[in-house]
């Protein structure tokens, strides 16, 4: 049975393989929440070939619900970085 990987070690696999910048980034003093997608073209990393967003928009306004099965883990993932848009633009309160 294989061993778990320390934590400490996944981290720093992720900051390796990062393709953002440890460096130069902009610190926000209050965050309102309002979330925008801009043109965005998706595909999942294991699936290159399959895209499964194509041109989306959406504009999230803060305290917004979105329903069961829409997508949300996929947009948060999009939103945290944890997945990198083929095309198009992800913001956070308009930054």
């Amino acid at each position: 049975m294989e061993r778990p990987m320390p934590v400490d070690d996944f981290i720093e696999g992720l900051v390796e393989r990062s393709c953002i910048p440890l460096s130069g980034g902009k610190t926000i003093e209050h965050i309102e929440g309002n979330i925008r997608f801009e043109n965005v073209e998706f595909s999942y990393p294991s699936r290159s070939n399959v895209i499964v967003m194509k041109d989306f928009n959406l504009e999230i306004k803060k305290d917004k619900q979105l329903p069961s099965g829409s997508g949300k883990s996929t947009l948060v993932g999009l939103l945290e970085r944890f997945y990198t848009p083929n095309k198009g633009q992800v913001f956070l309160d308009n930054i």
